[in-house]
This record gives structure tokens, C-alpha cells and sequence, in this order.
């Protein structure tokens, strides 16, 4: 359970990443567009946050998590 926890945090963090950004693209097409009745509105500041302001605030996120798998992979490999 606990063997090569850098690989693992590596693995979580890429799928989290397209798991988040498939959810958001998504919302952005449910949320941004909101149908009454009558008509349709296009609310932009959803829209593009959750199109374009969740996977790039994600993706870094992403590599922040997989540079700290690394150091643990590697922090592994220089223990032995």
C-alpha cells in the first residue's frame, strides 16, 4: 500500500487533472447558457472561468504535485 508513494502522488494528480477539466468544460456549457422559458442567456463570466480559468489553474496545480512525486521518487532512489 505504501510502496512508491512518488509514482502514485505522479498517477493521482494526472487524473484528478483530466477528471477536473472534463467536469468543467461541462459546467461551462450547462452553466454558461441558462434557459428560461422564453430565451436563452449567455452568462460570460462562468463560461470562461470554468472553460479556461479551472484546467489552467488545474494543470498547474498538476505540476506542482507531480514535481513533488518526483522529489520523493528521487529522494528514494538517493536513499538506497
Amino acid at each position: 500500500m505504501f510502496d512508491n508513494p512518488g509514482k502514485k502522488i505522479m498517477q493521482i494528480s494526472k487524473i484528478l487533472f483530466w477528471i477536473v477539466t472534463i467536469v468543467s468544460v461541462i459546467l461551462a456549457f450547462v452553466l454558461g447558457f441558462e434557459k428560461y422559458y422564453y430565451e436563452t442567456e449567455f452568462y460570460a463570466g462562468i463560461f470562461f472561468t470554468l472553460l479556461l480559468g479551472v484546467p489552467i489553474s488545474t494543470y498547474v496545480l498538476t505540476l506542482f504535485l507531480v514535481g513533488f512525486g518526483e522529489l520523493v521518487e528521487n529522494s528514494k532512489k538517493t536513499e538506497a
